[in-house]
């Protein structure tokens, strides 16, 4: 696989201040990471992904196959069917990724004043409905940019990390980092992605005297699975809050953090808000 490697705009340089150095996305054979001042950084989303081993995904996919199975009891399975079984899973899991990517440049493009219409189909139409509702109510809120860089010079397996937050807003008080996410269910990895880019972006800032908060949100459009087993978009959002207690410095401490059932321990619910 062909190394690729891309200069990522800091969220540093778009509030002001200008880093000493770019931070560049390296995507080969070996997945994603980051490079930052000579260094090798670990992505933030595979950190939390493989250290938390994606106990909501794994859940997700057991289901689907529990319930392939069951259609088949008192018959004897053929290898083809097997692997079609397990195969299926990975197939709408991949599905679903495509359409979060494909909304994720919708909202950018809202964002940013340019076209969009040609890239909404009839699925994701109630999504967008659903994203123009929470943009309505925020307003007021002044973007600061998107897909922008974030690093910490905490180590997880001996190196610093570093990401890509979805969109940075100031909201006349504090930043607030926001994801978007097109999932049916959120899971720990979720709310320690967005709190992680918070907790980075606010250590920068305040290491350069600017004593501002950094809050973390979660916006997801919601779905449910249709007959046929495609996604369905709802014209409903929910915004989700993220409480500190779910990232101040739990990163740096990741595998101590998680409990039993895969969250922070002592971590409190993020906040809710059905619109």
């Amino acid at each position: 696989m062909e190394t690729i490697r891309k200069e990522i705009p800091l969220a540093l340089d778009i509030v002001g201040y200008t880093p000493d150095t770019p931070l560049y996305q390296v995507t080969d054979w070996q997945g994603r990471h980051y490079e930052y001042d000579g260094s090798d950084r670990k992505s933030v989303t595979s950190a939390t992904k493989n250290n938390l081993r994606s106990i909501g995904l794994e859940r997700w996919k057991d289901r689907q196959v529990k319930a392939r199975m069951h259609e088949f009891i008192g018959t004897t399975l053929d290898e083809a069917t097997i692997e079609d079984i397990f195969g299926a899973a990975n197939r709408e899991g991949n599905e679903a990724a495509d359409l979060g990517t494909q909304m994720h440049e919708i909202i950018e493009r809202l964002l940013t004043d340019r076209n969009a219409t040609h890239l909404v189909t009839d699925q994701l139409e109630p999504a967008v409905r659903a994203w123009l509702k929470w943009r309505a109510k925020r307003i007021d809120w002044e973007l600061i940019g998107t897909e922008l860089g974030v690093y910490g010079n905490s180590k997880i397996d001996g190196q610093g990390y570093a990401g890509q937050l979805d969109a940075l807003f100031f909201d006349g008080h504090s930043y607030v980092v926001v994801d978007w996410k097109t999932s049916t269910d959120l899971h720990a990895e979720n709310y320690m992605q967005v709190a992680t880019y918070a907790v980075a972006l606010e250590r920068q800032l305040h290491q350069r005297n600017q004593l501002v908060n950094v809050d973390a949100m979660i916006v997801r459009l919601d779905n449910k699975k249709g007959d046929d087993g495609s996604k369905v978009f709802t014209e409903g959002c929910e915004e989700m809050e993220i409480p500190k207690d779910w990232w101040n410095a739990k990163f740096e401490y990741l595998l101590a953090a998680v409990g039993p059932n895969g969250r922070g321990a002592g971590s409190k619910n993020p906040k809710k808000v059905t619109l």
